[in-house]
């Protein structure tokens, strides 16, 4: 998969144009040191998407998280 296919599929999922919930594309759920329930939102901020040589820390393959990417564009 090209990387601007993929960007362009996250983008059209992302919620007001930058957030996701990492759980629904089975993604680590990443917070500071200090999380607050009360105060701090559940969602994260997409960046980019870019190839790399590192080994991967997921059994999820490229495949499996588009499809996990596309269910949530009707949501």
């Amino acid at each position: 998969m090209d990387l601007s296919e993929l960007n362009t599929l996250i983008q059209s999922s992302l919620i007001d144009g930058m957030w996701f919930y990492a759980s629904q594309w089975q993604l680590p759920d990443l917070h500071f040191n200090a999380w607050c329930d009360e105060t701090d939102h559940t969602f994260h901020e997409f960046e980019s998407v870019e190839y790399t040589n590192e080994a991967p820390n997921t059994l999820l393959i490229l495949a499996e998280f588009k499809l996990l990417v596309e269910r949530t564009i009707s949501l």
